[in-house]
């Protein structure tokens, strides 16, 4: 599972290196295939998937995936990309990352008589804003989506940051052109809902019906082709519901994936499957000990 991928693209290509050496990397969609077929899983076989869907995969690692044959699977969330709009998530990282202020005054979700408490926080270099701005998205899960949409507005005002009405470059996702291209090219897509919420903190039923189906509609119509996978938004225990994992197979999906850590096994029900986490530019030593299900 991966997200982002920095310009270094030698990295990644270290990465695919050691996968073609010593795994087999096959499709999601083969994937499907087995756990439907009850078949055994292929010796030392490899998936691999990306979420979320921003540009750099297609600037950054699709060259690389590319020169190495590898399928990979990607999910993507439909609202941002018609409306050419912020992910929420980024949309905080950004107002950290661009706040002028050193010393800033932040709602936390807690709420008392009606009002916020207030963090008093050091913002500090780049990478605390990074740090933090990682902690208040984790805060933000955990409220019901009409509230947190109100509530990071909150945060965005009190860091004092004007946002741009469409994704910055280091924001911007793939367009429809884009995601054309690289699904003739070994590059599947999968739905991952429409705004990107936390699917446990939607209360409506159809509402959630809505964000997965149109999601699976809008890449079928602009790719011509048939969405088999699904990613839960955050992919936690806690964000997501059985309601959920049934609502996806109803919509005809054949598989959803979590960010709970861990193997995929024969049997294995297809609706819940485990993933773990990489990143392009994480130490190489630490690449091999959880692509072999080490995770230190």
């Amino acid at each position: 599972m991966y997200h982002r991928f920095p310009q270094d693209q030698s990295l990644l290509e270290r990465q695919c290196e050691y996968l073609r050496k010593h795994y087999q990397v096959i499709s999601m969609s083969a994937l499907t295939d087995i756990l439907r077929n009850g078949d055994k899983l292929p010796h030392s076989s490899v998936a691999i998937t990306v979420d979320d869907g921003h540009k750099d995969f297609y600037d950054n690692a699709y060259p690389v995936f590319s020169k190495f044959g590898f399928p990979v699977t990607v999910y993507v969330s439909t609202g941002p990309v018609d409306n050419r709009e912020w992910f929420w998530f980024d949309r905080l990282a950004y107002a950290f990352a661009m706040s002028p202020l050193q010393l800033a005054y932040v709602p936390t979700p807690k709420i008392e008589n009606g009002e916020h408490d207030l963090e008093r926080i050091e913002l500090g270099d780049q990478q605390n804003r990074v740090d933090i701005a990682d902690r208040f998205a984790v805060w933000a899960t955990v409220l019901p989506n009409p509230i947190m949409r109100r509530y990071l507005k909150l945060v965005e005002l009190s860091l004092k940051v004007d946002i741009p009405d469409e994704p910055t470059p280091d924001y911007a996702l793939l367009n429809w052109n884009d995601m054309r291209e690289l699904s003739a090219n070994k590059i599947e897509f999968g739905a991952h809902t429409v705004s990107h919420p936390i699917m446990s903190q939607v209360a409506d039923t159809e509402e959630l019906r809505s964000e997965i189906v149109t999601s699976k509609q809008r890449i079928e119509a602009e790719l011509d082709k048939a969405v088999r996978h699904f990613a839960y938004p955050s992919g936690r225990p806690q964000d997501y519901s059985t309601e959920a994992g049934d609502l996806v197979r109803e919509a005809g999906c054949e598989t959803s994936v979590t960010t709970i850590s861990g193997q995929v096994f024969s049997g294995d029900d297809p609706y819940y499957l485990k993933r773990i986490g990489f990143s392009a530019d994480m130490p190489f030593h630490r690449f091999c000990q959880r692509v072999a299900a080490f995770r230190p």
